[in-house]
């Protein structure tokens, strides 16, 4: 006997304010690998890069809930 009821589900999303990860270059694998840290604002994010990562490549990528994307060079 199927049920006539819907399935329930949330009314809307939980959103994640948006914060910021460190990435470096690992030219082994060709790779960008996320470093642990994660960032409430862009000049921890910055700061981290100066501190900690002398001699890599690095950049900061913005994650905004499900959206993920490196942040422009110009910002």
């Amino acid at each position: 006997m199927a049920s006539d009821k819907k399935e329930w589900r949330p009314r809307r999303q939980h959103r994640r304010h948006i914060y910021y990860k460190v990435q470096i270059f690992d030219p082994t694998s060709l790779t960008w690998r996320d470093e642990k840290s994660a960032f409430d604002d862009l000049p921890a994010a910055q700061h981290f890069i100066l501190e900690n990562c002398q001699n890599k490549t690095a950049r900061i990528m913005v994650v905004d809930g499900r959206r993920r994307y490196p942040l422009p060079d110009d910002a």
